[in-house]
């Protein structure tokens, strides 16, 4: 510890710091005729902010999450925050990134950041289960093994995203920036988002990590472009449109979100700066998302109607081990009451009763009804389930009829027997009475699980 004291400035929570000798009665007396804040259910994310030369607007993401703490733009959470100044002499290692739950390295210029760390540290943390936000120049780092660079040549990168790829587009500017709906789940903001953009990457998949894509902002058209200022002719490829923005990946235990604009810059006095969103990414980093549910099913509303009071099922892939504790279905036209439910899959067709709602009633029309589950479950990665639902009157549910089975990766209806006969079904059957053929039919209905992280496979580097 002792050789880094100096190089590290710490950001403590309001009552965590020491006062000094001669003013400690002063103060006593002046927390005294406060009111005691109840913290005990809040969590303390230890922060560390990579703030070595060359690093960009380290002070802005120190004062984001500052912001965040006073006004408590994150419920329940508070982020103890360490600006590491790290130089050649005193690297940031693993010792010391192990006092830390997160680490944030911004833009600037990257080319001189591996000098001020070790890298197999960095990863190793990481891979241990750290938590690593990455903003332009340290999403590029944290996915590529050698970042080539015209104007700085070739240096080392962390290579820890193993699920994501790049794409250059050298383009200075400020951009819009729309909100996924994973990401209005998470920040709680929807839309587009102002942001700048100074040569950061266009984002995307190769391959889904463990936990199912989570693309939390794409890349918005933009009414006019400006020419790169830095790079003449070059401007943006409309073909980037829609390509993700901001996204997550894991790597061994550790979750990484990376993002190509800028976040934390204050352009035009702040109006541009996003705290909470900084905040947001920070708690996602932590690996606590247990206000951002898997999503299994349809959550789209879809454009024309299903009428019909027999019990019903839809078939889904789930992709992600998950504990489901929740249904939800949009109703476009209706009244009365209805269950949902969840079965297991055999031969193509809905089997076994895995678990169900209780009865609800419809509330209104053209709104989503969701529901919690009498008997939470857990289902693997991989498994065929079949969402069911039955309801005492005609109700039309929003649905699409327009594709076939094979578009819709195999999600169809099954038609029961049972119809509703008043106060007669308390409840779903144990077996599910399949009747007729399967029909090419979806319905804007879906379940909400959280992710079984004791499931979760490590990725190989």
């Amino acid at each position: 510890m002792a050789r880094i004291m100096g190089s590290i400035e710490t950001f403590m929570l309001p009552g965590s710091w020491k006062p000094q000798t001669g003013l400690l009665l002063l103060f006593i007396l002046y927390f005294s005729l406060l009111p005691l804040a109840d913290t005990s259910a809040e969590t303390q994310i230890k922060v560390l902010v990579f703030a070595s030369e060359g690093a960009a607007k380290t002070d802005d993401i120190v004062a984001s999450l500052q912001r965040c703490n006073r006004e408590k733009l994150i419920p329940g959470y508070v982020f103890e925050v360490t600006k590491g100044r790290f130089d050649s002499n005193n690297k940031l290692d693993f010792e010391e990134l192990s006092k830390h739950d997160v680490l944030i390295v911004p833009g600037g210029y990257l080319y001189k950041f591996p000098r001020f760390w070790v890298a197999d540290d960095v990863r190793r943390w990481v891979k241990g289960g750290g938590g690593y936000v990455g903003i332009c120049g340290g999403e590029i780092l944290a996915i590529e093994g050698t970042v080539e660079s015209s104007f700085f040549g070739s240096f080392e990168g962390l290579e820890m995203a193993p699920h994501v790829y790049r794409i250059n587009p050298r383009w200075v500017g400020e951009r819009n920036i729309r909100m996924t709906d994973d990401g209005t789940l998470l920040l709680g903001l929807s839309g587009n988002q102002r942001m700048l953009h100074w040569n950061g990457s266009v984002l995307g998949y190769r391959i889904p990590p463990p936990f199912g894509e989570r693309i939390f902002a794409v890349y918005a058209d933009n009414e006019s472009d400006l020419e790169n200022p830095d790079y003449g002719e070059d401007r943006w490829n409309p073909e980037w449109d829609d390509s993700a923005a901001i996204l997550g990946d894991q790597f061994g235990e550790g979750r990484l979100i990376l993002s190509g604009p800028h976040p934390e810059f204050p352009s035009e006095g702040g109006k541009f700066q996003k705290p909470r969103l900084i905040g947001a990414m920070v708690k996602w980093a932590y690996r606590d998302d247990s206000d951002l549910p898997f999503v299994i099913g349809r959550e789209d509303r879809l454009p024309n109607d299903l009428m019909s009071t027999k019990l019903s099922a839809m078939s889904t892939l789930v992709t992600a081990a998950s504990r489901i504790t929740s249904m939800s279905v949009f109703i476009r036209k209706g009244s009365g009451r209805g269950i949902l439910g969840v079965y297991s899959s055999l031969d193509g067709k809905p089997k076994m009763l895995l678990a169900q709602s209780k009865l609800f009633p419809i509330t209104g029309e053209g709104e989503w009804h969701d529901v919690q589950l009498v008997n939470p479950i857990t289902v693997a990665s991989g498994s065929r389930i079949w969402l069911a639902w039955i309801f005492d009157s005609p109700v039309a549910l929003s649905s699409d009829t327009t594709k076939n089975a094979g578009d819709l990766g195999g999600s169809r209806i099954a038609l029961g027997s049972l119809r509703w006969s008043g106060a007669k079904i308390p409840s779903l059957p144990r077996i599910f009475p399949s009747e007729g053929p399967l029909s090419q039919v979806i319905v804007a209905l879906y379940a909400l699980g959280r992710l079984d992280y004791s499931s979760l496979s490590v990725p190989a580097r």
